[in-house]
């Protein structure tokens, strides 16, 4: 009974922050009409690291130790690529786009973990890579008059989502949560 509990509130929870990241698009895509890119990116980061003061505040200080610096680093500097490409793509593409292209993240993640992380990949998982990847060639179009340039921000940003994948992964297991969202901020 308690895994169920556990699960039905993981789907939740999924839910209710697909939505905000939804409602999070939406909203810079707006405001990239209204105020440079640079000055949205700046407000994002600054309303995360005041959340992450907070968390550091109920959970004290103690939870954001670390033993891997290097790999906070990296994880923090693939993050902020990954903000800065999607929300120049957000200005400059459909909100529908941006979001597809950025949707290759975890396409680009289980391909990337093979040489990272040592992760096989089988018969199945090849072609579901290989179909994931046929979409977003289908979504950007890139032999069509409708092809951008700038159709390769959001890919960039999913670049980098990736790595930011592949960093949490290899932070699981040694870091606090706490630690891994401070960082991220």
């Amino acid at each position: 009974m308690h895994t169920k509990n556990n699960n039905l509130l993981g789907i939740i929870l999924m839910i209710l922050g697909m939505f905000c990241l939804s409602v999070n698009d939406v909203n810079v895509k707006g405001l990239n009409n209204y105020f440079p890119v640079w000055e949205v990116i700046f407000f994002r980061a600054f309303s995360g690291l005041i959340v992450s003061f907070i968390l550091i505040g109920y959970f004290g200080f103690n939870k954001i130790k670390t033993k891997k610096p290097i790999r906070h680093f990296i994880r923090a500097f693939s993050a902020v690529g990954c903000v800065v490409f999607y929300f120049f793509g957000l200005k400059y593409l459909f909100l529908s786009e941006n979001v597809a292209i950025v949707h290759s993240a975890p396409i680009l993640a289980a391909v990337l973990a093979v040489p990272f992380l040592g992760e096989k990949l089988g018969l199945k998982r090849s072609a579901a890579i290989l179909l994931g990847f046929v979409g977003v060639i289908i979504i950007v179009k890139p032999g069509s008059n409708l092809f951008q340039l700038v159709s390769l921000l959001p890919f960039i940003s999913a670049i980098f989502m990736a790595s930011v994948y592949l960093s949490t992964r290899s932070l699981m297991n040694t870091e606090s949560s706490v630690a891994i969202i401070f960082y991220y901020s």
